[in-house]
């Protein structure tokens, strides 16, 4: 069965809680979408093992990706009285490509709409 890609956004109610925990920083409007700890880094070395060191992939552009990996640390920790688990993955093996920006005949003749 195929893995399901599920969306790890964080929403306006999660971001609001987010920063409620400190006193200083960015508001819930000024924070990403996604948790620092959701970013992948590859190295010019990296992209050259995915043959993408020529430049191919620029900012924005859309991907798709596939990956092995190994958890390599777990944690549980109690807080009020309920379980919270936490992972570390070390991503292994990775592949990436381009997805191709299918726009609809009706974008085609009508424009994109907002």
């Amino acid at each position: 069965m195929p893995i399901r890609p599920v969306s790890l956004a964080r929403s306006p109610k999660e971001k609001v809680a987010d920063a409620e925990r400190y006193e200083s920083g960015p508001g819930p409007e000024e924070m990403d979408d996604y948790h620092y700890g959701l970013t992948l880094h590859l190295t010019f070395a990296e992209l050259q093992k995915l043959g993408f060191a020529d430049g191919r992939l620029e900012s924005g552009m859309k991907v798709s990706f596939t990956g092995m990996g190994e958890i390599t640390a777990t944690e549980s920790e109690r807080v009020n009285g309920m379980s919270k688990r936490s992972a570390r993955l070390q991503v292994q093996q990775l592949g990436i490509e381009p997805v191709e920006d299918k726009k609809s005949p009706a974008s085609l003749i009508y424009g994109e709409t907002s």
